[in-house]
């Protein structure tokens, strides 16, 4: 059904100029094997791409598609009208692009995404910038893509990563000192008693459940005897005792309020110091749970399980031309109606 001179073909090609996206050829070439995979793809990215130009060409050579006769030059790279660069894949998930230039990218994540690979196996944001970055420039071999700071996997947001070595290490040391400049936005549950004010916390992680606590200020030699907010520590399965999580650390964040509704406010955040779901905990720890935060006492979830907070905005100096950068992320669904 997708052979050349078909029905959906025929109707890509003929809309290819209303749609206005700009398409890059992937697949040329491909082996023989696996042609039912490559077929489900391909139905896959056909099913997803309505909003978008594509430029195919189907021809009746036999460019690795085996009887189908079809030369598909389908995206890994789109630009959406106002909206940015984008990254398709053959699922048609979009990575959007922000800024890019020789020596960096800043990438808009979306709500799910991880920056870096972990436990769960799941393709990071770090490795679609590879693809990107050799698909692109058609670079052969392996691509540099260093990652310079990330953000929770529930959270959206503005994510530099570096594109050369010689930018990593100044963005490294630039976040070091403080140079790089994030701001946030949550919509959270309720009202805070304050619409502007500094929350100072000690925070204690623990990693076995991930998720970060207020405590009480204590030392580094009380910590294995204290107890979150009140509540026993669960004991090792070990044998060994009760876990130590490490010392308090303190943290700081300033929060003013945008605007708010009947039930929710939208706040604008600047971390003092960057914790482990340090926003989310200590919005919770005043009673204002971030929206769809279950794990800090949201009362519900939000469709696709991420989270109402946004690393909206970011500002730092160009690593290498030394040029001020300033960025702004599109506002989340949830904010528009109290903007």
């Amino acid at each position: 059904e997708r052979q050349a001179g078909s029905a959906p073909l025929r109707s890509l090609r003929e809309n290819n100029h209303s749609a206005g996206v700009e398409i890059s050829r992937v697949g040329h070439g491909w082996p023989r094997k696996g042609l039912a995979q490559r077929r489900k793809g391909a139905k896959n990215w056909l099913r997803f791409c309505s909003p978008c130009d594509t430029r195919l060409s189907a021809t009746d050579e036999d460019n690795g598609l085996g009887r189908f006769g079809l030369e598909l030059y389908f995206y890994y790279f789109c630009r959406r009208r106002g909206a940015g660069g984008g990254y398709r894949g053959l699922i048609g998930s979009v990575m959007e692009v922000v800024y890019e230039d020789n020596h960096i990218i800043v990438v808009n994540k979306a709500a799910g995404e991880i920056v870096q690979g972990d436990k769960t196996g799941d393709k990071p944001l770090s490795e679609m910038v590879k693809e990107y970055i050799k698909v692109k420039y058609s670079k052969p071999g392996n691509v540099f893509c260093g990652v310079v700071h990330r953000i929770d996997r529930p959270v959206s947001g503005l994510v530099i990563f570096a594109k050369t070595s010689k930018a990593l290490e100044r963005l490294n040391r630039m976040l070091r000192d403080g140079e790089i400049h994030k701001t946030y936005r949550a919509l959270v549950e309720g009202h805070p008693k304050e619409t502007e004010a500094v929350l100072e916390n000690y925070l204690i992680s623990d990693g076995r459940i991930n998720k970060t606590f207020v405590a009480d200020k204590v030392l580094s030699s009380q910590i294995a005897d204290s107890s979150y907010e009140g509540a026993k520590r669960p004991e090792r399965k070990t044998g060994r005792g009760p876990n130590k999580p490490g010392e308090a650390k303190l943290s700081r964040l300033a929060y003013r309020a945008v605007a708010r509704g009947d039930r929710y406010t939208l706040l604008e955040i600047n971390l003092m110091t960057g914790r482990k779901h340090q926003i989310r905990a200590q919005l919770s720890h005043i009673g204002c749970p971030i929206k769809g935060d279950l794990k800090y006492g949201a009362k519900r979830s939000n469709p696709g399980g991420g989270i109402s907070l946004q690393a909206y905005r970011i500002q730092f100096t160009h690593p290498v031309s030394k040029q001020p950068i300033d960025l702004t992320a599109p506002p989340l669904p949830d904010f528009l109606p109290l903007l």
